[in-house]
């Protein structure tokens, strides 16, 4: 029996492992301040961090990976894997609104220590 939750314990923790990446990039991106670019009139201009599509299609990805495995998941992981799909906006939303980026970099530092102590246990 121990040798058996030890193989599951091995096969879960590599998507679980990839996913807490996945997020933590999205943390990092989120986590960001506004830049100050110079226009071509020589102004200042304040603009959203640099929001690349694919650090939000990456957890997309994960999460499809961690569907095809549900049946074998733990209900914590399978309810983990449904907020974070919920909470998953397009990346559009969060170059053009600072409060729905800062509401996904709390929600998503959250989720990396929840992922944490997934992989602990």
């Amino acid at each position: 029996e121990r040798d058996v939750r030890e193989s599951y314990d091995a096969i879960l923790s590599e998507p679980l492992t990839r996913l807490r990446k996945a997020v933590a990039k999205l943390h990092e991106a989120t986590g960001r301040p506004t830049r100050v670019v110079v226009n071509k009139h020589g102004a200042n201009e304040e603009r959203p961090p640099i929001m690349r599509d694919s650090v939000v299609l990456n957890i997309v990805d994960e999460l499809r990976l961690l569907h095809d495995f549900a049946d074998a998941l733990p209900e914590s992981v399978r309810t983990m894997a449904a907020t974070v799909t919920e909470m998953l906006p397009h990346p559009n939303e969060l170059r053009e609104n600072p409060e729905r980026r800062a509401e996904v970099n709390q929600q998503t530092q959250a989720l990396v220590a929840a992922l944490d102590q997934m992989l602990e246990d």
